[in-house]
Protein backbone atom coordinates (compact mmCIF):
# COMPACT_ATOMS: atom_id res chain seq x y z
CA UNK A 1 0.00 0.00 0.00
CA UNK A 2 1.20 3.42 -1.13
CA UNK A 3 2.36 5.84 1.73
CA UNK A 4 -0.35 8.28 -0.26
CA UNK A 5 -2.76 5.82 0.27
CA UNK A 6 -2.39 5.66 3.98
CA UNK A 7 -2.48 9.10 4.46
CA UNK A 8 -5.67 9.59 2.74
CA UNK A 9 -7.40 6.98 4.27
CA UNK A 10 -6.29 7.97 7.50
CA UNK A 11 -7.33 11.58 6.75
CA UNK A 12 -10.99 10.10 6.47
CA UNK A 13 -10.58 8.35 9.58
CA UNK A 14 -9.74 11.27 11.37
CA UNK A 15 -13.12 13.06 9.80
CA UNK A 16 -14.90 10.74 11.05
CA UNK A 17 -13.37 10.78 14.44
CA UNK A 18 -13.35 14.42 14.56
CA UNK A 19 -17.13 14.05 13.93
CA UNK A 20 -18.11 12.00 16.65
CA UNK A 21 -16.51 13.74 18.94
CA UNK A 22 -17.89 16.94 18.37
CA UNK A 23 -21.13 15.21 18.76
CA UNK A 24 -20.02 13.62 22.14
CA UNK A 25 -18.77 16.97 23.41
CA UNK A 26 -22.34 18.74 22.62
CA UNK A 27 -24.46 15.74 24.41
CA UNK A 28 -23.89 16.18 28.08
CA UNK A 29 -25.62 12.34 27.92
CA UNK A 30 -22.77 11.00 26.54
CA UNK A 31 -20.85 9.59 29.40
CA UNK A 32 -17.50 10.21 30.00
CA UNK A 33 -15.62 7.17 29.76
CA UNK A 34 -16.62 6.97 26.19
CA UNK A 35 -15.52 10.58 25.48
CA UNK A 36 -12.16 9.55 27.10
CA UNK A 37 -12.20 6.95 24.18
CA UNK A 38 -12.93 9.17 21.67
CA UNK A 39 -10.35 11.98 22.64
CA UNK A 40 -7.36 9.25 22.71
CA UNK A 41 -8.32 7.89 19.74
CA UNK A 42 -8.44 11.31 18.46
CA UNK A 43 -5.22 12.21 20.06
CA UNK A 44 -3.20 9.09 18.38
CA UNK A 45 -4.88 10.15 14.70
CA UNK A 46 -3.09 13.75 14.86
CA UNK A 47 0.16 11.94 16.10
CA UNK A 48 -0.48 9.18 13.43
CA UNK A 49 -0.89 12.16 10.47
CA UNK A 50 2.30 13.44 11.78
CA UNK A 51 4.03 10.19 11.45
CA UNK A 52 2.85 9.89 8.28
CA UNK A 53 4.88 13.07 7.60
CA UNK A 54 7.78 12.88 8.81
CA UNK A 55 8.42 8.97 9.74
CA UNK A 56 10.92 7.21 6.55
CA UNK A 57 10.09 3.33 8.29
CA UNK A 58 7.59 1.62 6.87
CA UNK A 59 7.31 -0.57 9.81
CA UNK A 60 7.00 2.38 12.69
CA UNK A 61 3.89 3.98 10.84
CA UNK A 62 2.30 -0.09 10.55
CA UNK A 63 2.88 -0.33 14.48
CA UNK A 64 0.94 3.12 14.67
CA UNK A 65 -1.39 1.77 12.53
CA UNK A 66 -1.86 -0.91 14.90
CA UNK A 67 -1.96 1.17 18.09
CA UNK A 68 -4.66 3.16 16.14
CA UNK A 69 -6.74 0.04 15.63
CA UNK A 70 -6.55 -1.03 19.16
CA UNK A 71 -8.16 2.32 20.52
CA UNK A 72 -10.94 1.82 17.67
CA UNK A 73 -11.52 -1.33 19.17
CA UNK A 74 -11.73 0.74 22.50
CA UNK A 75 -13.50 3.47 21.62
CA UNK A 76 -16.56 0.63 19.81
CA UNK A 77 -16.35 -0.99 22.82
CA UNK A 78 -17.24 1.94 25.13
CA UNK A 79 -19.61 3.08 22.51
CA UNK A 80 -21.50 -0.78 22.66
CA UNK A 81 -21.42 -0.67 26.40
CA UNK A 82 -21.98 2.92 27.69
CA UNK A 83 -25.68 3.26 26.49
CA UNK A 84 -24.58 5.87 23.94
CA UNK A 85 -28.01 5.76 21.81
CA UNK A 86 -27.20 8.86 19.56
CA UNK A 87 -27.70 7.19 15.98
CA UNK A 88 -24.80 9.67 14.58
CA UNK A 89 -22.68 8.85 17.38
CA UNK A 90 -22.37 5.33 17.16
CA UNK A 91 -22.33 5.48 13.10
CA UNK A 92 -19.71 7.58 13.15
CA UNK A 93 -17.69 5.45 15.96
CA UNK A 94 -18.51 1.95 13.86
CA UNK A 95 -17.54 3.76 10.50
CA UNK A 96 -14.06 4.74 12.19
CA UNK A 97 -14.02 1.16 13.91
CA UNK A 98 -14.58 -0.41 10.57
CA UNK A 99 -12.42 1.46 8.47
CA UNK A 100 -9.49 1.07 11.04
CA UNK A 101 -9.50 -2.87 11.49
CA UNK A 102 -9.52 -2.85 7.08
CA UNK A 103 -6.08 -0.59 6.78
CA UNK A 104 -4.74 -2.25 9.41
CA UNK A 105 -5.53 -5.89 7.48
CA UNK A 106 -4.45 -4.19 4.40
CA UNK A 107 -0.67 -2.85 5.74
CA UNK A 108 -0.25 -6.89 7.03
Amino acid sequence: MQRSEIMEQVRHIDEVVQRANDVARKDASVPPEFKRSLDALGTKMLQVRQELNTESDDARIVQSIDALEALGDRAKHACEHSGVTQRELRSAVMEAHSELSNLKHRLH
